[in-house]
C-alpha cells in the first residue's frame, strides 16, 4: 500500500505519495482539473506509484464552488485565475527538489506551460497532459456549463462569460505561444485526449500546441471515453500509452 505524507513544507494542502517500490528519482507533479482537488486525482496518484514513482499533489482551488467570487489576483497583480493557478504550480516546483514530469488535467493545463516558461523549464523532464491545454476558452467553458454542470440556458450564458474574463482571456494565446518558444527542444509531451470529449475539441488541444516541437509531441486517444475519464473507462490502454512514452525518452526503469 502506497503511503501519504502531508509535509509542512508544501503549500496547498500538498501531499507526496510514496509508492510500494521506489524506482525512480523523478518525482512526478500531479495537477487536477478545474473544480478539482487531492481527492479526485486518487486515480492518477495510484497509477504513477504502481509505476514506482513519487506523487507529489496539492489543491488550486479558485475554480467552481471554490471561492469563486474573490478577486482573482496573482501574486505579480495580474488578473485571472490563470495566472493564480501558474503562481502555485510554480511554488509547488520550486518546493521539489530534482528532476520531474509534470502530469496535468484540462485547463490548469495552460498554467502549467506558464509555470514551466517562469522556471526556465529548470529540471523537467517532461509534461503529460490530459484534456488539454487548450485555445477556445468561450467554447469551452460553453460544454462545460452544458454537458457537464448542466445550467439552464440563461445561466449558461452568465457563466460561460463570467468564467472566461474570471480565467482571463486577454492575449491567452499570444503567451501560450511564448512560453513554448522558452522551452529547450528535449522536453517531450504526451498529449492524451478522449475520443468521446464533449467538452474540448482535439483542435482545441492542437491550436494551444501548434508551435510546440511536433518531434517532442505523441499524441493519444482513449477510445470510447469522455473528457478526462480515459483512466478510468480504459485504464489498460492508458496506463500502456504512459509507459511507452516514458520508455521512449528513458525516463522509466522497470
Amino acid at each position: 500500500m502506497a503511503e501519504t505524507k502531508q509535509i509542512n513544507r508544501l503549500p496547498y494542502n500538498g501531499k507526496v505519495h510514496e509508492p510500494p517500490e521506489l524506482k525512480s528519482q523523478v518525482v512526478f507533479i500531479l495537477v487536477h482539473h478545474y473544480g478539482g482537488n487531492n481527492r479526485t486525482l486518487h486515480r492518477h496518484i495510484k497509477l504513477v506509484n504502481s509505476m514506482g514513482y513519487k506523487a507529489v499533489s496539492f489543491e488550486l482551488e479558485g475554480a467552481h464552488k471554490q471561492k469563486m467570487f474573490i478577486p482573482p489576483i496573482s501574486k505579480n497583480f495580474k488578473w485571472g485565475l490563470r495566472h493564480i493557478w501558474a503562481d502555485r504550480i510554480e511554488e509547488i516546483l520550486n518546493c521539489i527538489s530534482g528532476e520531474k514530469i509534470i502530469f496535468t488535467l484540462s485547463n490548469p493545463s495552460y498554467s502549467a506551460l506558464d509555470a514551466i516558461y517562469r522556471l526556465k523549464a529548470k529540471n523537467i523532464k517532461a509534461i503529460i497532459c490530459d484534456g488539454g491545454p487548450f485555445f477556445d476558452i468561450y467554447k469551452s467553458y460553453w460544454n462545460l456549463f452544458t454537458y457537464a454542470i448542466r445550467y439552464n440556458f440563461l445561466i449558461r450564458i452568465f457563466q460561460t462569460f463570467f468564467g472566461a474574463i474570471y480565467w482571463n482571456t486577454f492575449n491567452y494565446k499570444q503567451n501560450a505561444k511564448k512560453y513554448i518558444k522558452s522551452f529547450s527542444d528535449d522536453i517531450p509531451l504526451l498529449s492524451i485526449r478522449a475520443e468521446q470529449d464533449m467538452l474540448v475539441a482535439e483542435k482545441s488541444i492542437d491550436k494551444c500546441l501548434s508551435t510546440y516541437n511536433k518531434k517532442l509531441i505523441t499524441k493519444i486517444i482513449i477510445p470510447e471515453a469522455a473528457h478526462l475519464m480515459g483512466i478510468k473507462k480504459n485504464k489498460k490502454i492508458y496506463r500502456q500509452s504512459i509507459l511507452k512514452f516514458l520508455i521512449r525518452h528513458q525516463l522509466y526503469n522497470n
